[in-house]
């Protein structure tokens, strides 16, 4: 049935991204079933389908999946120049922008029912401008890379203070975990190689803090601190 697992389906965007090298007809055959089986006529995708067979699929758009589409779909049209593949990155980014877009950032999801939640997470915020940076580096979307600039200044102001994190924007809000932090590194790296400036210096010191305030004495991570 294409994808991988033998009960519910989920997309597993970075799973496709490594299969684009690795195996690259089963990246074929599991990006059409994702398509096939999770995409709405929004352009966006759905969570995950409850059986093996991408059917009854769950119904709420969370930003995460959106974004990590988004990029995976992008990095297929890089590999593959299939322009059913950007079609389908660009309807996604489409999407990001005509439902989720807040003005500064993206909201958190769509849910079942159609009603947003505007909150603005940091992880999947960055996950998503490094999905539009690298929809932009490949299609010259003008569009894509404003919108993804706009966002990352949104996480530099709001949510990244010193090189730490925080997980949205409150003043209760507690740090971001591991992969939060892990995404806004990569989306400013990225950044320093679409948009240019100083966004890689922002990510050695995102990256320093997350290393200073994670890392254990056997040098593994935490997903967040200890307390």
């Amino acid at each position: 049935h294409g994808g991988w697992g033998r009960d519910a389906k989920f997309p597993l965007p970075r799973t496709l991204e490594f299969a684009l090298k690795r195996d690259p007809p089963r990246a074929d055959l599991a990006f059409d079933a994702v398509r096939d089986g999770l995409r709405d006529d929004d352009g966006g995708f759905f969570r995950f389908a409850a059986n093996r067979d991408w059917t009854e699929p769950s119904r709420e758009k969370p930003l995460d999946v959106e974004a990590g589409l988004c990029r995976a779909f992008a990095n297929a049209y890089l590999h593959t120049g299939d322009d059913g593949r950007r079609e389908t990155a660009t309807s996604v980014a489409s999407f990001l922008d005509e439902r989720l877009w807040t003005g500064d950032a993206f909201g958190g999801s769509v849910g079942v029912d159609g009603r947003r939640d505007t909150t603005a997470f940091a992880g999947p915020n960055a996950l998503a401008a490094d999905a539009l940076l690298a929809l932009a580096a490949y299609v010259d979307d003008e569009d894509a890379s404003e919108r993804a600039a706009t966002t990352l200044s949104y996480l530099d102001d709001r949510l990244v203070d010193d090189g730490g994190v925080r997980r949205y924007d409150a003043d209760d809000a507690p740090p971001a975990p591991l992969d939060d932090r892990a995404h806004v590194v990569r989306a400013y790296a990225r950044a320093g190689q679409v948009l240019g400036g100083d966004w890689v210096d922002r990510a050695r010191v995102v990256a320093d803090e997350t290393i200073e305030a994670l890392r254990t004495d056997d040098g593994s991570f935490r997903d967040g601190p200890a307390e």
